[in-house]
């Protein structure tokens, strides 16, 4: 199985709770098998099995409060 890691740049996340908000939300989303996010860093990085699925991960992080740097 193919797999492909996407890093985002987040702004938003102020603590582990928000780390768990997102990973909970994304690691349910299809193609996705792993999530980690970091408020510290502001990264979130998701193992996927296709690149197709960025944009909507991308848009699920925005719906939950978060900005996505492009």
């Amino acid at each position: 199985m193919f797999v492909e890691k996407i890093c985002f740049h987040v702004e938003g996340m102020s603590c582990g709770g928000c780390e768990k908000r997102i990973e909970n939300a994304l690691s349910k989303m299809e193609s996705v098998s792993e999530v980690h996010a970091n408020h510290e860093s502001g990264e979130v990085v998701v193992s996927v099995s296709s690149l197709e699925v960025k944009d909507a991960l991308a848009q699920k992080m925005e719906d939950l409060g978060y900005e996505v740097q492009k």
